[in-house]
């Protein structure tokens, strides 16, 4: 059987369908659906905003305690787990040398299994910093895959992975960043 419930709020009428099987009706099930892939992609979006805003604490409590960032498609090397301490101040070290960073993530997919959460994304990301030697911008697009996992602080990143598609302006800006950095430090 389904009903088809007409609802207005802020006079914008929307239809609502849903259809019951057993004892819960699938409108509920997907509502319950819907919010956790919100809870998802919102987790998402604030360990980027932490990021961008250089959060550094509060980027630690969106993390699991061992974190896997793969970041080889665009860097090369490795990849291995390490705790969200040593991957934030890995980070912190590099990013904090620009002037501004700012992720844009779209097109969120999330699939669920349970207490963890898949998610894919495209992305670009925009790095910032005056200098002599070429663009004060640096912009790098593609995707990321990210695995969450649900605690009991919420929905926490435990792997991240990033898909390189394409750059455009100045690389040398990650060099002229950590020499920034390093150059405060020992100001400090």
């Amino acid at each position: 059987m389904y009903t088809i419930n007409l609802c207005s709020a802020l006079s914008t009428p929307f239809v609502r369908f849903s259809t019951t099987i057993g004892e819960q009706r699938v409108s509920d099930m997907n509502m319950q659906n819907a919010s956790t892939r919100f809870e998802v992609i919102e987790a998402f979006h604030r360990f980027f905003l932490d990021v961008d805003t250089r959060d550094w604490s509060h980027l630690r409590d969106v993390l699991t305690d061992e974190v896997t960032a793969d970041y080889t498609e665009l860097w090369g090397g490795e990849v291995k787990p390490q705790t969200k301490d040593t991957l934030v101040e890995s980070w912190r070290h590099t990013l904090s040398g620009f002037q501004a960073t700012q992720h844009l993530l779209g097109n969120e997919i999330v699939s669920l299994d349970g207490e963890t959460a898949l998610l894919r994304a495209y992305f670009q990301a925009r790095h910032a910093l005056p200098n002599e030697r070429g663009s004060h911008l640096w912009t790098v697009g593609g995707r990321y895959t990210a695995r969450l996992v649900h605690r009991e602080r919420g929905w926490l990143l435990n792997e991240l992975t990033l898909h390189f598609s394409w750059a455009d302006g100045n690389l040398n800006l990650f060099e002229l960043a950590t020499q920034r950095t390093q150059t405060h430090i020992s100001a400090s």
